[in-house]
């Protein structure tokens, strides 16, 4: 009798101490899963475009980010598409002035402020800049265009419309229904005789530049 009632004390005292680390791993479970749920299921593309000749409106030329939602069970609401950051992309000249081929990186003077862009209108509303997308749905955010008989440079498409030149710019995407994803991009308005814009991936970009002066990439996403 006395060894079935210290049998019976040992399995209690030893369930009672597994209790809480029971708990503890299935509360970090629990928030793993949670946390899985938040990461990004997206596709992001960047598409530069040009007006087609049935369309009619003042935009000649733009540069967009195609987001597509690749999740198979979340649904992504109020998404935006913010310019954190924006520096100039700047090519040193030699003693006469001419090209040296070498690109470094200069802050703007007074500092970019981050700014959401609006999505494109094509699916929007004009001056939207709040989206959902759906499972398996794809949306587009205009980040630049040039418009018809302005100058040979681009327009930022967030609410200043300030102009835009040779940059390298920081794109942040947001949705409460996900974490913040991020990317790094060189942006650049080919003047009027060409019309168009260069949008393609910092790092692509850099594999065909001599960029210099790394440490002004504060973003951990670049490697330049």
């Amino acid at each position: 009798m006395l060894g079935a009632l210290v049998g019976f004390a040992i399995i209690y005292l030893a369930k009672l101490i597994k209790a809480p680390i029971k708990q503890r791993n299935e509360v970090r479970s629990r928030l793993s899963a949670l946390e899985k749920e938040k990461e990004p299921c997206i596709e992001v593309h960047p598409v530069p475009g040009r007006r087609p000749d049935y369309e009619r409106h003042d935009k000649t030329a733009w540069a967009a980010l195609q987001i597509t939602n690749t999740s198979t069970g979340v649904n992504l609401e109020n998404v935006t598409v913010q310019i954190a950051e924006l520096m100039y992309v700047y090519e040193r000249p030699d003693e006469q002035g001419k090209g040296t081929g070498i690109y470094s990186l200069h802050e703007l003077y007074p500092r970019w402020s981050p700014a959401n862009v609006y999505w494109s209108e094509r699916n929007a509303l004009p001056n939207q800049l709040k989206m959902p997308i759906p499972r398996g749905a794809a949306e587009t955010a205009i980040i630049a265009f040039h418009r018809e008989k302005g100058p040979a440079l681009g327009i930022l498409n967030t609410p200043q419309y300030p102009h835009m030149q040779e940059s390298r710019i920081v794109i942040a995407i947001s949705s409460p229904s996900m974490n913040t994803w991020r990317g790094v991009y060189y942006i650049e308005y080919v003047p009027p005789r060409q019309d168009k814009f260069e949008f393609i991936e910092w790092d692509l970009w850099c594999k065909s530049h001599n960029v210099i002066e790394q440490s002004a990439s504060r973003n951990g996403d670049s490697k330049p």
